[in-house]
C-alpha cells in the first residue's frame, strides 16, 4: 500500500512538472523552493482546500491559494479557475514573486506567501523550517534572481 502511495504522488508530481518549470523560468524562482512550498502546502494535491478562520474563505488547490490572493494579483478570483493546478501554479508563482520583489530574501518572502497579505508578523518560522526541510535547503542562502525588465 504504502509503494502505491510514493508512486501516486510521484505520478502527480510528474504531472505537474512542466508547469512548475514553466512558472519557475518566468519568474524566475527557484525550483526546488516552489516544490517544497507544494509538498508543505498540499502534498501536491490538486484538489486541496483548506478553510482560513481569519480570512474567512478557503485556499485552494496545490499552492493553496485565495480567491483574495488571485484577486489581489489580478487573476480571475474563481474557485473554479483557481483550482486548475496550471492556474494554481502561475498564481502562486505570481505571488511568491511578489513577495520576493517586497522583502528581498527567500526565507521572508516564503514566510510572507504563508502568512498573506494582511499579516505584519510574516516570519512564521514553523512554516519556514518546513519549506527548508522539503527542499534540503537554507533558505537564507539561496540567492534572489530577478525577471529582466
Amino acid at each position: 500500500m504504502r509503494y502505491v502511495l510514493i508512486f501516486l504522488i510521484s505520478l502527480s508530481v510528474f504531472s505537474f512538472e512542466n508547469i512548475l518549470q514553466e512558472n519557475c523560468n518566468k519568474y524566475k524562482i527557484d525550483c526546488a523552493i516552489l516544490f517544497a512550498i507544494i509538498k508543505v502546502e498540499s502534498n501536491f494535491n490538486p484538489t486541496a482546500s483548506n478553510y482560513e478562520k481569519k480570512r474567512k474563505d478557503y485556499s485552494l488547490g496545490l499552492m493553496q491559494v485565495l480567491p483574495s490572493t488571485a484577486k489581489m494579483m489580478r487573476f480571475n478570483s474563481s474557485k473554479k479557475f483557481i483550482l486548475k493546478p496550471e492556474n494554481n501554479i502561475k498564481i502562486g508563482s505570481a505571488y511568491l514573486r511578489y513577495q520576493l520583489d517586497r522583502y528581498g530574501t527567500y526565507k521572508a518572502a516564503v514566510g510572507a506567501y504563508n502568512a498573506g497579505s494582511i499579516s505584519k508578523n510574516f516570519q512564521n518560522i514553523k512554516y519556514i523550517k518546513r519549506v527548508e526541510k522539503a527542499c534540503s535547503c537554507d533558505l537564507s542562502k539561496i540567492p534572489v534572481e530577478y525577471p529582466e525588465k
